[in-house]
């Protein structure tokens, strides 16, 4: 099988997945499930995953990846700073809740206690960061004056934001 059907059929599975885990929460789903709505067997989708967390860390790294990408490139076509974190806002923060508030089992797939996927959550953390203080590094001076880092502003924010 080529690399590329390979990724394609990964990209169907994370798809299904994510379609399944909105409807039926984490806990509830299973890899026959999943199997199932990818269209394909149990035992095809286990050549390509090893288990339900390890889609369920893809369906999010994904998810990730894509949101960093579309604030980069929705704060490329800003000026002002308050407009770019504002952008960055309603696609991380705001975009999501509102998905998930209107699903079913939202809450339980925001339960951050999965420790499978602790630390892909604080990497992707640790992303968002990043994309804010290269928002704010224009304020360096400002913040220096104030005992801050564009780093250490970013991880504030980024922690206000979940409510730390």
């Amino acid at each position: 099988m080529s690399a590329t059907m390979n990724d394609d059929k990964q990209q169907d599975v994370l798809d299904a997945a994510q379609a399944q885990f909105l409807r039926y929460g984490f806990k509830r789903v299973t890899m026959g499930d999943i199997a199932t709505a990818a269209a394909m067997s149990r035992p095809a989708l286990y050549l390509l995953f090893p288990n339900k967390e390890a889609i369920f860390n893809g369906v999010y790294a994904r998810f990730v990846d894509t949101s960093l990408i579309e604030i980069e490139a929705g704060i490329a076509g800003l000026d002002a700073v308050g407009e770019q974190l504002t952008f960055a806002v309603e696609i991380w923060t705001v975009r999501p809740y509102e998905l998930l508030h209107h699903t079913p089992e939202g809450r339980e797939l925001t339960d951050c206690s999965y420790s499978f996927a602790e630390t892909l959550v604080q990497e992707s953390y640790r992303r968002f960061d990043a994309v804010i203080e290269s928002i704010l590094s224009t304020y360096t001076t400002t913040l220096k004056s104030q005992g801050l880092t564009p780093a250490a502003a970013a991880e504030i924010f980024s922690m206000t934001l979940r409510g730390i």
